[in-house]
């Protein structure tokens, strides 16, 4: 998702010429909606498909129906739109200012949520090499209670307190750790059973 980023900031770069004069709201807004489709299309076919990291809804009946709507919503329909407004309007961008929004997203998508009291809600993904039993045995001096996990144990609802951070998370075996009480795109949908 990272590599999706920076293409997309190096062919803004590289194509800043064309981002002056009238219409660059326009055309930023076209290249934004560009962006985000093709990011959610990436994650369909990689993390929901491809890898297996996560679905839309794991708990749902029809999970693929989940992330067939998701794809739908978020990926193809704003990459639709956003390939209709550039072909409409001129060429015309500002770069800097999408560079400007993306980077000032990235960091506060990476600081923590302030004012949450109590323990945080995490969601952990295991690496296929690591058993859940493993996994438990090396966070169970920690202060850590499993909300939710899936039936093959590679999917895991945790809360936490300040004690177990990220990194002893990633040392017992976690291939992905994120979450908050915030919407955290397609994690939000895991709900303790």
């Amino acid at each position: 998702m990272y590599a999706l980023a920076a293409l997309g900031l190096w062919l803004l770069y590289r194509s800043r010429a064309e981002f002056t004069g009238a219409r660059t709201d326009r055309t930023l807004a076209a290249n934004v909606l560009i962006g985000f489709g093709l990011w959610h299309v990436a994650d369909a076919l990689l993390s929901h498909w491809i890898l297996g990291i996560h679905r839309i809804r794991q708990d749902a009946a029809n999970p693929l129906a989940w992330d067939l709507a998701w794809l739908a919503l978020f990926g193809l329909v704003p990459l639709a739109i956003g390939l209709l407004m550039k072909r409409r309007y001129a060429r015309r961008a500002g770069a800097g200012a999408l560079a400007a929004v993306v980077l000032a997203a990235g960091v506060a998508a990476a600081l923590p949520p302030r004012g949450l009291e109590g323990p945080e809600t995490v969601t952990v993904v295991l690496r296929p090499d690591v058993r859940p039993g493993e996994f438990l045995a090396r966070i169970g001096a920690s202060d850590v209670r499993v909300l939710w996990a899936d039936q093959a144990g590679g999917v895991w609802l945790l809360t936490r307190d300040g004690d177990l951070g990220s990194r002893a998370l990633y040392r017992a075996g976690a291939l992905y750790v994120a979450g908050s009480l915030l919407p955290a795109g397609c994690a939000a949908w895991l709900r303790p059973a």
